[in-house]
C-alpha cells in the first residue's frame, strides 16, 4: 500500500516530465527504441515477481540521502530547463525510495530493471553530436577503405564518400549511433536474461560494441554498391532502407550467435578427461 502511494505520488511530481519524453520518443528517430524500455523494465520486473513477494522490508536510512539528491537533481533541471537532468532525477528517486524501503538486499533484486530505464532518457544533444561525429568520420573512412578493397575508384573528403557516378553524404544519422544505441538496449535486456554471470555479461555487452560498428560501415558498403551498379535513386531509396533492415538483423543475429559461443564455452568441462592409451 505504501509503495503505490510512493507511485502514485512520483507520477503526480514528474506529470510535466513523462509528455515530454513521450513526444521525443515519438518525433526523434534516434529514440524510437525507447518506448520500449519501460515495457521492457517491467518484464524484467515481473520475472522476478517470485523474489519480489519474498521480501522482507528492512528501513535503510542512508536511502533517504539518495531521495534527498534525486530531488534536488529534479529541481536544479526544473530551475534550468534541462530535460536530461529532470529525467534523471526520477530514477534516483525510484532507486532511492527502494532502498529506504526494502534496504540494501531488498532493493538489490529489482536495481538492474530500474538502472535498465536509463537507456529510455535521450542523450542531450551536445553529447549526442559530441559522440556521433567521430562515429561519422570513423564509419566513412572504413567504408572508404571496404570499397577500395572492392576495386571501384573511390575518395572521400570528410564525410563526403565521392564514387565513380556520384557522391554519398554520411549524415549524422548514419554515423552508426543510432544502430549501437538501438542494439545497446535491447542486447543488454537479452543478455541479463541470457546469462547469468558477470564475465559473460560483460562480454557480451562488450561485443555489441564492435558489431554496431562494423555493421554499420557493411551499411554504408552496401549504400555505395546500390549508388554503383543500381544508380543513385537506388541508393536512396527503398533498397536502401530495405538493406538498413538486413544489416540491422544481421547484427541481431551476431548478438545471439556470440552468446552461444559464451554459453558453449561455460559447458564446456573445465577438465576434461583424458583418454590413456591402450
Amino acid at each position: 500500500m505504501q509503495l503505490s502511494l510512493l507511485g502514485f505520488g512520483l507520477l503526480v511530481l514528474y506529470a510535466p516530465v513523462f509528455p515530454e519524453l513521450w513526444r521525443d520518443w515519438n518525433q526523434d528517430p534516434n529514440y524510437g527504441y525507447g518506448i520500449f524500455v519501460p515495457l521492457i523494465s517491467a518484464f524484467l520486473v515481473w520475472r522476478k515477481r517470485k523474489k519480489i513477494s519474498r521480501i522482507q522490508p528492512e528501513p535503510y536510512g542512508p536511502g533517504l540521502f539518495v531521495v534527498l539528491f534525486g530531488f534536488t537533481t529534479y529541481l536544479i533541471g526544473i530551475a534550468g530547463n534541462e530535460l536530461f537532468t529532470t529525467r534523471i532525477s526520477f530514477i534516483i528517486v525510484l532507486l532511492g525510495i527502494l532502498l529506504t524501503m526494502w534496504g540494501k538486499k531488498g532493493s538489490k533484486t529489482i536495481v538492474f530493471p530500474i538502472l535498465y530505464l536509463l537507456l529510455m532518457i535521450p542523450l542531450p544533444y551536445i553529447l549526442y553530436y559530441a559522440i556521433a561525429s567521430p562515429m561519422k568520420l570513423f564509419a566513412t573512412k572504413w567504408a572508404v577503405f571496404t570499397i577500395d578493397l572492392l576495386h571501384i575508384t573511390v575518395h572521400h573528403e570528410g564525410n563526403i564518400i565521392y564514387l565513380p557516378n556520384t557522391t554519398l553524404e554520411v549524415a549524422d544519422a548514419c554515423s552508426g549511433l543510432r544502430s549501437l544505441t538501438s542494439l545497446l538496449t535491447f542486447g543488454i535486456a537479452f543478455t541479463y536474461i541470457a546469462q547469468q554471470r558477470f564475465l559473460p555479461r560483460a562480454l557480451l555487452v562488450v561485443a555489441i560494441f564492435p558489431i554496431a560498428v562494423i555493421s554499420n560501415i557493411l551499411r554504408l558498403v552496401v549504400t555505395a554498391l546500390l549508388a554503383v551498379y543500381k544508380g543513385p535513386d537506388t541508393a536512396q531509396g527503398f533498397l536502401h532502407e530495405t538493406s538498413g533492415i538486413v544489416v540491422y538483423t544481421t547484427a541481431t543475429l551476431l548478438i545471439f550467435g556470440v552468446n552461444e559461443l559464451l554459453q558453449a564455452f561455460h559447458r564446456r568441462p573445465a577438465h576434461p578427461e583424458q583418454v590413456k592409451p591402450s
